[in-house]
């Protein structure tokens, strides 16, 4: 069952913040390796198949940390951040660029702890997009799972 194996999954991942939370705030591939990707893979997105997941994907714009593939053109564009990073409008604006450069409607934003799926980067707003956010960390750091416009189900892959 999706909901208890991704209860489990986070359930680990807090253990490693707290093990491994100097390593992990000290560097976006150690992040990457030990709370993104196994996210990643527990929502069926499959980090070691190039088919399904492209790590740093040429946008054209830059190189974005993750293109999530459905039939060889991206659906989702996900910018990693270190352990502790803000995501803030600057990371916002960045995996943006990527989006729009490769006419992606959802892109998703992450720390490894907090993780924001947003859709329609032509009409999204800042604000309202980052207290969507702070609430996501919130919510997972009380040991939820999200609801709403940043829920996980939109980041699952089908």
């Amino acid at each position: 069952m999706l909901l208890q194996s991704l209860i489990e999954l986070v359930e680990t991942l807090r253990e490693r913040i707290e093990k491994h939370g100097d390593a992990l705030r000290a560097s976006e591939a150690l992040t990457r390796y030990a709370l993104i990707n196994p996210l990643l893979h527990e929502l069926g997105w499959d980090t070691t198949d190039l088919a399904l997941v492209i790590p740093e994907y040429n946008s054209g714009n830059g190189p974005a940390d993750y293109a999530l593939l459905d039939d060889g053109k991206p659906v989702m564009i996900v910018e990693a951040k270190k352990l502790g990073d803000r995501l803030d409008t600057k990371v916002l604006s960045q995996v943006l660029s990527y989006c729009m450069m490769e006419g992606t409607d959802h892109f998703s934003v992450t720390n490894g702890r907090t993780l924001g799926n947003l859709r329609d980067p032509q009409t999204w707003w800042y604000r309202r997009e980052i207290d969507s956010l702070l609430r996501l960390e919130r919510t997972v750091a009380r040991g939820g799972l999200p609801q709403g416009p940043c829920a996980l189900e939109a980041f699952r892959r089908s």
